[in-house]
């Protein structure tokens, strides 16, 4: 477990080992799977975040 968190994720001996139980679970967990992305929910994703916003 500390060669993991140490080496693969790059955490440092002290993040390591202030690591909640919960916390060691998230960041060992597989990643979800993503689900498609429909018309619909590109269409929600642009509405709350509009490019014009980021491009000042």
């Amino acid at each position: 477990m500390f060669r993991l968190g140490v080496v693969e994720l790059r955490l440092s001996p002290d993040a390591f080992w202030r690591l909640s139980w919960r916390e060691w679970l998230w960041l060992t967990a597989p990643p979800e799977q993503a689900v498609p992305l429909d018309k619909r929910g590109l269409t929600d994703l642009m509405t709350l975040f509009p490019d014009d916003e980021y491009e000042q």
